[in-house]
């Protein structure tokens, strides 16, 4: 039996790095605000700030973790006047401001549907979208640069190479153990941070960058949302207008082979998919219903995330639930909470060690 191992972005956040939406709009308003400060106004293709001419402001001394409150305090006061252009961002700003989390995928797409009928918005829409990737790719190539490489767990490793149990599998006439014949990891981050990994793995194995990487040399970044199952996706499709369909990543998938690879791999044979740090939320639904409702998927293994105050293993479930159509093979398919484990994390095991 083969496997399939799912790589998120909370992988990459295990390891240190601060590569959350969240943390990517922080750096941005954070640089926003410094360049205000030094020019008195700041302008860009999202927002505008000027004074009103009512005084001046003084920020005083703050850091980027404050960054995003900071501007919102900025916003409210009578000095300063800040203009967004765009509805996107706004909706963005104001979803990590009420949930302390945003998934930018998804709200791009909700702005879409909301202005489905207005060409002209989308077309806005997708420049202002295209204009926050090139933002986030910048950000995500600071954020490898600063990977300390020193930060690596040999219980994950494990993790990936370990065995695959028959309790784990609803099916007659298995062995006890079994090694997984061929491993694929199909990343869907943007940074070469598994590769250490994935270097020290021996075996039959293989990695695909399903949505590219920074450097290009796997395939240019794909950012967009992938849900063709939405219910106004349909809709979307009669307007007959292709630039409904700019940020849709399975158009983005025919750019390369990385997407035919996986269906190759999941129709050669049986195989046991690990999650790992991602979400499996709905900007994936597409790709993720194909890997998980296939009939040689025969198990899917929750690594979750936990801390002192419990784990998200149900939250990971309740989002792959909503890839299977069929929700009896879902029951089937999913290995319960009691034989899965939390994925180890690399950066507290190496700040445990410093101590």
């Amino acid at each position: 039996m083969n496997r399939l191992i799912i790589i998120g972005n909370g992988f990459d956040l295990a390891h240190g790095l601060k590569t959350s939406f969240k943390d990517f709009i922080a750096d941005y308003l954070y640089n926003v605000i410094v360049d205000f400060e030094e020019n008195d106004k700041y302008n860009d293709k999202l927002i505008t700030i000027n004074y009103t001419g009512r005084g001046t402001i003084d920020l005083g001394c703050y850091s980027l973790e404050e960054s995003i409150d900071l501007f919102l305090r900025i916003m409210k006061t009578e000095q300063v006047r800040v203009t967004f252009k765009s509805d996107f961002f706004r909706r963005v700003l104001d979803k990590i401001n009420s949930l302390n989390w945003v998934d930018i995928e998804v709200e791009y797409y909700a702005v879409m549907v909301k202005n489905r009928k207005i060409p002209e918005l989308i077309k806005n829409l997708n420049s202002e979208f295209s204009y926050m990737k090139d933002l986030l790719m910048d950000y995500l190539k600071g954020q490898e640069e600063s990977y300390d490489e020193n930060i690596y767990s040999h219980q994950l490793q494990e993790c990936f190479g370990e065995v695959i149990n028959v309790d784990e599998i609803l099916m007659k006439n298995r062995i006890h153990k079994d090694r997984p014949s061929k491993i694929l990891f199909l990343n869907f981050n943007y940074t070469n941070i598994l590769m250490k990994y994935f270097n020290k793995i021996g075996g039959d194995k293989d990695v695909n960058y399903i949505h590219g990487n920074l450097e290009g040399n796997q395939g240019e970044p794909i950012f967009g949302f992938g849900d063709e199952f939405d219910k106004h996706y349909e809709e979307i499709e009669g307007f007959n207008d292709n630039e409904y369909f700019r940020h849709i990543k399975s158009f983005e998938y025919s750019k390369n082979q990385s997407y035919f690879s996986l269906m190759r791999f999941i129709s050669s044979g049986m195989y046991q998919v690990q999650i790992y740090g991602h979400s499996c939320g709905i900007s994936d639904r597409t790709m993720l219903n194909k890997i998980f409702e296939n009939d040689w998927c025969k198990s899917i293994k929750i690594f979750y995330y936990e801390n002192e105050n419990g784990n998200d293993f149900i939250d990971r479930l309740n989002n792959i639930s909503r890839h299977f159509k069929d929700k009896t093979i879902l029951r089937e398919k999913i290995v319960p909470l009691d034989m899965c484990k939390a994925m180890p994390q690399p950066k507290e095991e190496f700040e445990a060690n410093l101590n």
